[in-house]
């Protein structure tokens, strides 16, 4: 991927979230769609072989709207799980004062969609449960994750 955001599924398997930078191998032959994600543009670069028939590509059926639609409810619903997840793990990591584990996890709950923001905030409201020694803990740790990025 060059630009936005899109989606990706081979035929009976689970659409996936592709972004910039992320590579996407499709074997021979194998029945697939992909495009951009909803209220997105993407852009990519496709890499294909010649088939014996001359073509590089055999176009399949559309998809029809409701069929988008449906699967873009599942893969948003699937997607706000995964971020939730991140959020909680995150948590939990701060509350035990976990820093080196912390690290790599904040870094995955970006990835997952979690905001800076957010995890701010989740830091600032846990400091009063958890403590402020293991909210700055955490906090010092994510200034050396986001300065990275």
């Amino acid at each position: 991927m060059t630009a936005g955001t899109g989606r990706v599924q081979q035929w009976g398997q689970p659409i996936e979230e592709i972004r910039v930078g992320d590579v996407v191998r499709i074997p021979p032959n194998a029945k697939h769609r992909h495009g951009a994600a909803p209220a997105t543009s993407m852009a990519h670069i496709a890499v294909v072989e010649q088939l014996p028939t001359g073509n590089t590509t055999n176009r399949m059926e559309k998809v029809s709207l409701e069929q988008y639609h449906t699967a873009c409810r599942r893969t948003i619903d699937r997607r706000r799980a995964t971020r939730d997840r991140s959020l909680v793990t995150v948590s939990a990591l701060i509350v035990m004062n976990r820093p080196d584990q912390l690290r790599s996890h904040l870094l995955r709950a970006r990835q997952n969609g979690v905001t800076e923001q957010e995890l701010s905030e989740a830091m600032t409201h846990l400091a009063f449960y958890a403590g402020w020694r293991s909210a700055l803990t955490a906090v010092t740790a994510a200034r050396e994750v986001f300065e990275k990025k």
